[in-house]
């Protein structure tokens, strides 16, 4: 003779308790507090990520620096998703290349000092007109960094881990 489910919460059976509801609020949990996933739109980071690329970013560092009150600070050569400081709505990728204190001597000969709580970001691809970065719009505040973009996800042929590199 076959046990009826065991319940919980009233109706609910247990397997839907454990198998269900357990399992998508860790995935909340991890989803708001440690990983996320972005995809690469345009070409401001060819060579290194092309467009349609799907990676994963960590957010590990932000959410760390949230607890204890300081600033995140990525790594330089680092590659960040953030939100764009001109529309805090647009979510988009580039590579740290200074970081706070650090002077960047710009191609018109200009020389820049990132500030306090910043840091500079490029697109990988150079390219004039390539890529709307810190270049055009100024220094980039580390409260708009969303993660650290940390694997390649998608395309398969092309998935393994994106190294910090340290660009001039």
């Amino acid at each position: 003779m076959a046990r009826p489910p065991r319940l919980v919460f009233g109706r609910v059976p247990a397997w839907v308790l454990h198998g269900v509801v357990l399992p998508l609020a860790v995935l909340a949990v991890l989803h708001a507090c440690a990983v996320d996933t972005f995809r690469v739109s345009g070409s401001s980071m060819e060579k290194t990520l092309q467009p349609g690329d799907f990676v994963l970013v960590s957010k590990l560092g932000v959410s760390r620096a949230a607890l204890t009150g300081r600033p995140f600070i990525p790594q330089k050569g680092a590659i960040v998703v953030f939100r764009l400081p001109q529309n805090r709505a647009v979510t988009v990728i580039k590579r740290v290349v200074a970081l706070p204190g650090e002077v960047r001597i710009l191609e018109n000969g200009y020389v820049h000092v990132v500030g306090t709580g910043a840091v500079f970001v490029e697109g990988d691809n150079r390219a004039p007109g390539a890529s709307s970065d810190s270049r055009e719009w100024g220094d980039l505040p580390v409260s708009d960094v969303v993660g650290t973009a940390v694997f390649r996800l998608l395309p398969l042929r092309a998935a393994g881990p994106l190294i910090a590199a340290v660009t001039p």
